[in-house]
Parts: C-alpha cells; structure tokens; sequence
C-alpha cells in the first residue's frame, strides 16, 4: 500500500522503481488497498495473468491471505534466507 503522492517520489529517489518492473500496481493511485481482493484482481487481469502461476511476497500474513482468497500463492517475507529456500523449494531459483 502506497499513497498515490509519495510513489513519484519513491520513483525519482530509486529510478531503478520506474524500469525494473512491467507493471506496477500502486493502491493510492488505483483506490484500492491490500489485502483487498480487487487490488489483486487488478493486477492479474491488466497483465493477463493467471492467479495459479503468481507468487505474491510481503511482510505482512494479513495481505498473503489476501492474494491466497485469489488463488495467489504466498510467502510471507521473513528474510533474505527463508525467501530463498521457498523459492528454492516451489522450483523458482
């Protein structure tokens, strides 16, 4: 979740933010917020994606459960390490 005012900022402070990604979904510019099913929705529909071959990573069990209502699989971000094995052990790294 990011306020639709504070995302320039973000984006003109690491530019990388603006390249490094296809699409992004930013919840202050499109009024929704996670773990709201729409914003998920959102994001699999604009890209044509289906929820079955998405992973969702965050930090918060609140919004996991919010992209796993969808049928996202997620992991809940507990560190660099952890994020690697169940990468490792969904056959992603």
């Amino acid at each position: 979740n990011w306020a639709a005012d504070t995302d320039p900022i973000a984006v003109q402070t690491y530019p990388a933010l603006g390249t490094a990604f296809e699409d992004v979904v930013v919840s202050g510019r499109e009024s929704l917020l996670k773990p709201q099913a729409e914003i998920y929705q959102l994001l699999l529909g604009r890209n044509d994606l289906a929820a079955s071959d998405c992973v969702f990573i965050d930090d918060s069990p609140k919004n996991i459960a919010g992209a796993q209502a969808v049928g996202i699989d997620g992991i809940v971000f507990t560190g660099a390490a952890a994020l690697r094995t169940a990468l490792q052990s969904r056959g992603l790294l």
